[in-house]
């Protein structure tokens, strides 16, 4: 499938320095943004890791992975699967770096990513960063947010018209890193010529609204004329977080290869089977003790491998 994509992050203007990433990889159709956590020794080195191990879903070892843990995940064409298990992958691999070293516990990133496949965009998500599709001049969000305020919503215990003045809106119940395992939620959108998917961080959803987004994208006459002006009104709006946009906007329709209800969520996760095949893959191919991690951060001097 063709694809056309821009990308955009900024600071904002109240943090000291930018926790998100976004990776952009039009030679596999792979696009997503991470919102990092964690201050200054480990939001952003989180979401770094995050961009390069998802990055890998294409290499040949990744490929080996997948063929052991992702092939028992119904109701997902072939590639969400595999950015599915590459997504639980970057949260073992960061949950192992947390145990072995201090400082960076607590660290963790969200996660929402688009990989373009046979007539499919195949959606992945954890946290609070979200997905919108824009077809017909029309937006809508089509990735939930696992958020505190969201699983009130769905529990009938707070009602829309009060989330404004609800104080606790960016509290995630999700994130690559916090946890050994993590529910990854997977489904598939039927790609349309002309659709747009926006990928976004809570700097930009959580400072305007969808109608706001919803009347950029009708204004603006290219991608990166977009993304530059989603992350302005951002700004304009308080830009009190860090603001990553990824546009990814489909050429050409593909006739589908898969036969499958799209649009239905999907939540996988790894079991102790699974979570054995990930650590013996991070052992063989992303060692914590060989990995890099920020200036000044030491290495647990007892053995706590209790994961």
């Amino acid at each position: 499938m063709k694809v056309q994509f821009a990308a955009k992050t900024d600071r904002g203007l109240k943090r000291e320095i930018n926790e998100d990433m976004y990776g952009v990889f039009p030679g596999q159709n792979l696009f997503f943004a991470c919102d990092g956590m964690g201050g200054h020794a480990a939001g952003d080195y989180a979401s770094s890791m995050a961009v390069e191990t998802i990055s890998g879903i294409n290499r040949p070892n990744s490929m080996e992975l997948f063929d052991r843990i992702g092939s028992s995940y119904e109701n997902i064409p072939y590639d969400g699967r595999r950015l599915a298990v590459q997504v639980m992958l970057a949260n073992r691999r960061l949950f192992r770096l947390a145990v072995m070293y201090p400082k960076l516990r607590g660290m963790g990133t969200t996660f929402t990513g688009v990989i373009f496949s046979s007539g499919f965009a195949n959606i992945v998500n954890v946290g609070d960063s979200r997905t919108y599709l824009f077809r017909n001049s029309s937006l809508r969000q089509v990735s939930v947010d696992h958020s505190w305020v969201e699983e009130l919503l769905e529990d009938g215990e707070l009602a829309r018209q009060e989330l404004d003045s609800f104080g606790e809106t960016n509290v995630i119940t999700r994130a690559l890193g916090t946890d050994p395992s993590v529910k990854v939620d997977a489904m598939a959108v039927r790609a349309l010529k002309d659709d747009i998917f926006l990928m976004c961080t809570d700097g930009l959803c959580g400072e305007i609204d969808d109608s706001q987004i919803e009347q950029i994208l009708r204004s603006s006459g290219s991608l990166d004329d977009a993304a530059a002006a989603l992350i302005e009104a951002a700004k304009r709006a308080g830009g009190s977080d860090n603001i990553t946009v990824v546009l990814a906007r489909v050429e050409e329709d593909r006739s589908l290869t898969e036969i499958i209800n799209t649009e239905k969520i999907v939540s996988v996760s790894a079991d102790k089977p699974e979570s054995e095949a990930l650590d013996e893959f991070i052992d063989k191919f992303y060692p914590p003790e060989k990995t890099g991690v920020p200036d000044g951060v030491e290495k647990e001097k007892k053995k706590f491998y209790q994961y």
